[in-house]
């Protein structure tokens, strides 16, 4: 082949749709599966951008510990004096409860190991809030609510308290 030389892109052309021609469902496949990639390269790329968004937009608002101590006895002025000291932007005090609940307490499978954080006003909380999804906010004294990761499938559970270890 001289080089210069005109390339009869006719013949290639040709023989490329012919294959194609001759290999549908072949090429339909392909297609399709080319599609999908594109598809779901895009999609993967758009919820990793709302994630990444929505997560510093939540973060920014919350204040979440970097920091837990653990007293035994807490002190009522404790959690006021660790927020005066020099870079504590907010300190609060909370005491732990772990307690098994089950939702049907003759199966013995069905119990589960509850740690119960009280908080002594919930529309007072600056760090480790916890966003109201759904059902009625805990305005009265001795009300619960069940964070929605920790929530129990059915209606009425029996809680038992257990020892601290």
């Amino acid at each position: 082949m001289d080089v210069g030389a005109p390339v009869n892109l006719r013949t290639r052309w040709y023989k490329v749709i012919s294959d194609l021609w001759n290999n549908r469902s072949r090429t339909l496949i392909v297609a399709l599966a080319v599609a999908v990639g594109i598809y779901a390269v895009s999609a993967v790329s758009a919820t990793q951008t709302v994630l990444r968004r929505e997560y510093d937009n939540n973060l920014s608002k919350a204040i979440t510990a970097s920091a837990t101590l653990v007293t035994d006895p807490f002190l009522d002025d404790l959690a006021d004096r660790v927020s005066e000291i020099p870079g504590v932007a907010a300190a609060e005090g909370r005491q732990t409860i772990s307690v098994r609940a089950s939702a049907d307490p003759n199966g013995p499978e069905s119990w589960h190991d509850i740690n119960l954080i009280v908080v002594s006003d919930f529309n007072n909380m600056h760090v480790d809030s916890y966003p109201f999804v759904d059902g009625i906010w805990p305005d009265a004294k001795d009300e619960l609510m069940l964070e929605w990761q920790g929530r129990i499938s059915s209606a009425q559970a029996s809680a038992t308290p257990s020892p601290l270890s």
